[in-house]
């Protein structure tokens, strides 16, 4: 993102002897964003994919920003739907989810996960949501794609929040 490289979170392949595919989650927490304005995320490819690739970008706020604090991935072949299973750590999570599919489609997420963005070209299918207030109960994230997929593989990765400086008051007694 404008030359600042991003750590990469998680990366999952679901592949056979035909397919391969791979989704990869990379952050960029506050300390190393560049000044205020728009610019690229430039992506550079080990390799060169047989179909294409697709990159969405995704901005979160109120995250504690040492980072991830745990992740999760899946994948699923020769299905519509595939679900999986994360238990967060901390209170007031914000779960992100980054999936990907060898179908151009559409992906529908269930509630309470709030699309970001849905793009599907070349023949593939990624996308991006978000899960905010997650408490550390085991959630299942169910992502619905539009069409039969041969592959897809979904990454999980659980911010927990801010955590804010908190100032105490204090009772001084004196007992005369």
């Amino acid at each position: 993102y404008n030359g600042v490289t991003m750590t990469q979170v998680g990366t999952v392949t679901a592949s056979s002897t035909a397919v391969n595919m791979i989704v990869y989650l990379f952050e960029l927490l506050e300390n190393s964003l560049p000044v205020p304005g728009s610019f690229n995320v430039t992506v550079n490819l080990s390799g060169t994919p047989t179909s294409g690739t697709i990159s969405g970008a995704i901005s979160l706020w109120n995250v504690d920003q040492r980072g991830y604090s745990s992740v999760v991935t899946n994948t699923g072949y020769d299905s519509t739907t595939f679900s999986t299973d994360i238990t967060p750590l901390a209170y007031n999570s914000t779960l992100v989810t980054c999936t990907g599919s060898n179908v151009q489609s559409t992906m529908t997420p269930t509630a309470p996960l709030l699309e970001r963005y849905d793009l599907g070209a070349l023949s593939l299918t990624s996308s991006g949501c978000t899960m905010q207030d997650v408490n550390p109960v085991s959630t299942t994230i169910t992502e619905t794609i539009a069409a039969t997929s041969a592959r897809h593989g979904i990454i999980i990765a659980e911010y927990p929040p801010h955590i804010y400086k908190k100032y105490g008051i204090f009772d001084l007694g004196i007992n005369f």
